[in-house]
């Protein structure tokens, strides 16, 4: 973090720096592989380690994750207990949000996501020639559109 003001721009500055300090304890390492783009009809069910609690894990998982952000559905990692997101709420008689409802273009992205989540299900096509539609990776808005060759 810069703190004085350096009209050279000279000065060395550290972003994100922290303080480290040495503890006792067992070094463990775990290698993730992390992939950012899908085909629109991709598994993405993982083999994450159990250790790592993330809605990532499977397709049911993500589905219910997101189901529960963007409308209402049981929590990803405990189907007895339910979430109400965003378009599950009431939406604002006005544009201006107040009180305990989501604010009316909130709402409407939450309740297009959600439609989007609902249209794309959990299982992949059966057909993987043709992309789908709607699918986890599209509407996670991570899916490469398929080149025609």
């Amino acid at each position: 973090m810069l703190t004085t003001f350096d009209v050279r721009r000279d000065k060395e500055i550290a972003y994100d720096a922290i303080a480290v300090q040495p503890i006792n304890g067992a070094l463990v390492e775990r290698t993730l592989t992390a992939a950012a783009i899908f085909d629109p009809n991709q598994n993405i069910d993982t083999s994450m380690p159990t250790e790592m609690v993330t809605p990532l894990q499977t397709r049911t998982t993500l589905y219910h994750w997101a189901q529960g952000l963007a409308h209402k559905d049981p929590y990803w990692d405990n189907p007895d207990a339910d979430v109400l997101g965003i378009s599950g709420a009431a939406r604002c008689p006005t544009a201006t949000p107040a009180g305990e409802c989501s604010g009316q273009k909130t709402w409407d992205a939450a309740d297009a996501w959600y439609k989007d989540i609902k249209a794309g299900g959990i299982a992949t096509a059966p057909d993987s020639s043709a992309a789908p539609s709607m699918s986890i990776p599209i509407w996670m808005a991570m899916a490469n559109k398929r080149l025609r060759w």
